[in-house]
């Protein structure tokens, strides 16, 4: 029961030792991007329309701590008159060891070149969710953008060396810029 603690102990260990976080000793990020979503019903879309889905996978460990990615607001380029509406989010962090609870945002900022409208988060175990996906969406007013609520979900960690890794599933939507 407590082999998976003592792994993880070690293994914190080890990669402090080596001079990686905490954060960096307990998760990655797997990223698969899916490309344009678009309607199945064989309309032509403009490409600057469509938007991009970016799903990452964070393994949360306990003891690990805070895992996640915050999505900043591009700095302003040139002279341009420049909004700034905060920073998009998904944030995991741990209690106790057991217990992870996972808070999302979606901010309407231009992140990377894109504008997230969209962050979704949810729990896994293999291939079982251990938690409901909940998600917070930015709302646009025809002329700028207005960040949506914190969302958030938790889920319960299991000790035992055979159970599946829990991890902390993040999707963002992400649109043009300059679509209001």
């Amino acid at each position: 029961m407590y082999a998976r603690t003592i792994a993880t102990t070690l293994a914190t260990t080890v990669l402090l030792g080596l001079g990686a976080s905490a954060a960096q000793a307990h998760s990655y990020a797997s990223v698969a991007e899916h490309g344009p979503s678009a309607p199945g019903n064989g309309t032509e879309l403009d490409p600057d329309e469509v938007a991009t889905v970016v799903t990452e996978t964070y393994d949360v460990m306990p003891g690990g701590g805070t895992v996640g990615s915050v999505y900043e607001t591009d700095p302003p380029s040139g002279p341009t008159p420049f909004a700034t509406w905060g920073s998009s989010y998904a944030i995991s962090t741990e209690t106790a060891w057991l217990y992870y609870k996972g808070r999302a945002k979606a901010a309407g900022n231009v992140f990377q070149g894109q504008r997230i409208v969209k962050v979704c988060i949810w729990y896994s175990q293999g291939s079982q969710n251990i938690s409901g996906t909940v998600c917070s969406s930015a709302s646009s007013n025809g002329g700028s953008w207005i960040a949506g609520a914190e969302k958030s979900v938790s889920a319960w960690d299991n000790l035992s060396v055979n159970w599946p890794q829990t991890r902390f599933n993040i999707e963002t939507t992400r649109i043009n810029p300059n679509i209001y």
